[in-house]
């Protein structure tokens, strides 16, 4: 069995009766039942090492905060620091981060290598005596960025998820108001995804319309923002706003979006392109 990287126990907040099988959806909407063992994990994902970090200092800690708000139950501040890291984590650790941690390590390496070759056409014209020599180091510089991009090295990128490394990310999660919207039937329900944080990347955190959402559950989801006078509350939502998060959501998906069932309105939000996204609360 592979390593997951949207956890089981987050899963089964989308399974019916928190059972072990879940819907999961392409991008084209088509859908398939499958365990909870076999979906969102990849066979050497990382090592076992970052697996126990990952399983001891994140997801335990935070699997009680969910449970909380799975049952309605007002979170403090401890709770807040738990998720908050769980969240980084989360957006750190999935297979579309680990593809941008690839790309822009091959563009950082490229980069860095056509500075070092023309500076080493420098020094030749300087000093065509030792042209040799620098050759010698272009070749090298060569063979090194040729072998990363053939066998780029995990290591980086299991460091990456620690969520201590992104302060911004952290000071803007604590920081904002944290209320949390419910769904109380069927036919209005929150989905997931293989990326189930939302952010508007073009506002930044910082920015007072920035809002930033994540499903907990297929009946409640976070909502954390700098509006409204509310915080820590459980509030019921509307089918619009329902179907605004769940836009979100679809939006965001890498491979896969997951719910408990087979629903023709799953796939329709899937299969929507180019949909324009308001403002929630």
């Amino acid at each position: 069995m592979g390593k997951h990287y949207i956890p089981k126990y987050y899963l089964k907040g989308f399974t019916k009766n928190r059972g072990n099988q879940i819907w999961t959806y392409r991008k084209d909407g088509s859908c398939f039942p499958v365990s909870l063992d076999k979906i969102a994990q990849e066979t050497n994902m990382y090592s076992g090492e970052t697996e126990n970090y990952i399983t001891s200092e994140i997801e335990n800690p935070a699997n009680a905060v969910i449970k909380k708000i799975r049952e309605r139950v007002p979170i403090d501040i401890e709770d807040k620091k738990n998720l908050t890291r769980y969240m980084i984590s989360l957006i750190q650790r999935t297979p579309e981060s680990y593809q941008d941690y690839l790309q822009n390590s091959e563009e950082t390496l490229d980069q860095l290598l056509d500075d070092e070759k023309q500076k080493l056409k420098k020094l030749i014209i300087d000093d065509p005596k030792n042209e040799d020599k620098y050759t010698i180091i272009v070749e090298s510089l060569e063979q090194i960025v040729s072998d990363f991009k053939l066998a780029p090295p995990k290591e980086a990128w299991e460091m990456a998820i620690k969520p201590d490394l992104y302060p911004r990310f952290n000071w803007a999660l604590m920081n904002k108001k944290w209320n949390f919207y419910y769904a109380d039937n069927d036919r209005s329900a929150f989905i997931t995804s293989d990326n189930p944080i939302f952010y508007f990347k073009g506002f930044g955190l910082s920015h007072p319309k920035s809002q930033i959402s994540f499903p907990v559950s297929e009946n409640i989801c976070l909502i954390a923002s700098w509006d409204g006078e509310l915080e820590n509350e459980y509030i019921k939502i509307s089918e619009k706003a329902i179907k605004e998060i769940n836009y979100r959501t679809a939006s965001n998906i890498y491979s896969f979006a997951f719910y408990s069932k087979d629903k023709d309105w799953v796939k329709k939000i899937i299969s929507k392109k180019d949909y324009e996204f308001k403002l929630l609360i």
